[in-house]
């Protein structure tokens, strides 16, 4: 296992306990609450058995005091993160936690196994590249333990924080959509939960200003860093599903607030970014109307989301943004770019290359010739949803008869014309002579997948390796490669007492939490969408 080396400090500072929470000056609270993530800093660490705390790096020592300690925090106070996991995974799985059942569990109080989980989703989390954690092993179950007692004795005595909860308290006539954008961010990118996904964030910012490099001066590129980092971050809080249930941040902060809370309803209604070229039509009473031009829909925009606004021309300007709806309104969310009337522009988006269903509309189009894919693929590869291949040149090359056997059955009927054919298959370098299977999946069309063969047992497969496949079978649920619908697929197929036989998911813990899992390993594959383009 590749592990950082371990250093030694001494103690936890401020500005690590500071990390998470919203405000900048520590109160009261703050400063009991970092005694005692000190307190069971020092007690974890003089137990070296304790094999988990013993592999990772000291940083995420201190972090994971910090968090144990918040969870304390969170119960005392108050603040309703630990419940909303519970009360969502309850509407899932008809009981509070995955892994465990407890014979009582009060929603007042700490429990053992909300710590058990907690420790569970931080090992997952920061050893994913090194090892599969079991959320029932001897060292997570025996740390577990030392920190309830810690946690336990401390319960009746510690402050609540009531900052914190005044924070994320939200005002039942709350109309302004980036007021509870900050909620959302504060939930997931320094709460407790999901402080990891500070590092992820950022580096996705990273990623997008080394690709801009090449592209602009360093001037030029200083200058374009707040509006790329403030749009990356944006589209991290309002469109990335999240491991934890699979859920995106407005879920999240609605299961904080609560059920009862009177806006409930309306943020778990706000939609999904909607990213295109819309043509600017007219301003009245506050609305800016425009239309998404590849779809024709029609949007009414409050003004009060644009901080300046351009000077728009009806029928001419056209903005390049992102709109999102708050309370049957919509709003500019992110970064966005104005351009003048531009006739080329508005012809390639009411083109093929126009995402015509990013409204909706569609679906039932899609769906149903999905169904007549699916079929004439079981007909194609005689009655089985999988071909195996030794390269994935040969993948290609199946795909591809298949694709022109589809565009043949469907010549002459109504609509064919609308359906995009693709020319070839798009396969990197890298993978074409490695082996690889075909699988049909029935929500989004085909898919092409190398480097699991060994892991599949199946008659057509000439390249099982049965010490391999037992060893390693879970991979073909954990890996992002591989499909929510085609890991089920391939469950059902190999069998549990296959898939669980490392011992981390032994004794029905794989069986009884897949869906869970599944959402947790592959959260941004969870919800298939169709590939089926039509133009």
């Amino acid at each position: 296992m590749a592990v950082r080396k371990k250093e030694i400090h001494n103690k936890i500072y401020l500005d690590r306990w500071m990390a998470f929470h919203p405000y900048k000056k520590p109160g009261s609270s703050d400063y009991y609450y970092l005694d005692l993530s000190n307190r069971l800093y020092k007690t974890i660490k003089t137990r070296p058995e304790l094999g988990l705390f013993s592999e990772i790096h000291t940083d995420d020592s201190e972090n994971l005091c910090c968090y144990l300690t918040c969870y304390l925090e969170d119960v005392v106070s108050e603040i309703g993160m630990m419940r909303a996991f519970t009360k969502q995974h309850r509407e899932l799985y008809g009981k509070d936690l995955p892994f465990y059942s407890p014979a009582e569990y009060d929603y007042n109080d700490i429990n053992r196994e909300d710590i058990y989980f907690l420790l569970w989703h931080y090992f997952s989390v920061i050893l994913y590249e090194d090892t599969i954690v079991s959320p029932v092993s001897a060292d997570l179950i025996q740390l577990g333990n030392i920190v309830f007692e810690v946690l336990y004795e401390e319960f009746e005595r510690v402050p609540e924080n009531t900052r914190l909860k005044e924070f994320l308290h939200l005002s039942p006539g709350e109309e302004n959509f980036f007021v509870v954008r900050d909620k959302i961010q504060f939930i997931i990118l320094d709460s407790y939960l999901f402080f990891f996904n500070r590092l992820e964030c950022m580096a996705g910012v990273g990623e997008i200003l080394d690709a801009m490099k090449d592209k602009m001066d360093d001037n030029e590129l200083a200058q374009k860093i707040p509006l790329v980092t403030y749009d990356t971050v944006d589209n991290y809080l309002l469109s990335k599903v999240f491991p934890l249930l699979a859920r995106r941040g407005k879920d999240w902060l609605a299961y904080v607030l609560g059920m009862d809370h009177p806006l409930f309803e309306k943020i778990i209604s706000i939609t999904e970014k909607k990213t295109g070229s819309y043509l600017f039509l007219e301003q009245e009473n506050g609305i800016l109307r425009f239309e998404h031009i590849a779809s024709g829909t029609i949007l009414p925009v409050t003004v009060r989301s644009y901080d300046t606004l351009p000077d728009f021309i009806e029928g001419r300007t056209i903005i390049n943004c992102s709109l999102i709806m708050w309370k049957d309104i919509w709003w500019f969310s992110g970064a966005s770019a104005v351009h003048p009337n531009d006739p080329e522009r508005i012809k390639k988006e009411k083109g093929p290359e126009g995402d015509k269903n990013l409204f909706g509309g569609l679906d039932k189009k899609q769906h149903d010739i999905l169904q007549e894919q699916s079929q004439l693929f079981l007909e194609f590869n005689k009655g089985r949803s999988m071909a195996f291949f030794n390269t994935m040149d040969q993948a290609a090359e199946f795909a591809m008869n298949f694709m022109e056997l589809f565009k043949a059955s469907i010549q002459g009927s109504a609509g064919a014309d609308n359906v995009a054919i693709p020319h070839e298959m798009s396969i990197s370098q890298e993978a074409r002579k490695e082996p690889g299977f075909v699988f049909f999946n029935p929500k989004t069309g085909m898919e092409m997948v190398y480097g699991y063969n060994e892991l599949i047992p199946d008659p057509d497969n000439p390249l099982y390796n049965e010490k391999k496949g037992r060893e390693d079978a879970l991979e073909l649920l954990i890996s992002q490669e591989i499909s929510r619908e085609c890991s089920l697929y391939l469950a059902e197929k190999i069998g549990f007492g296959v898939l669980a036989s490392p011992v981390q998911y032994q004794d029905g813990i794989l069986e009884e939490n897949l869906d869970f899992l599944l959402r947790y390993w592959k959260a941004g594959r969870y919800y298939s969408t169709p590939s089926i383009t039509l133009i």
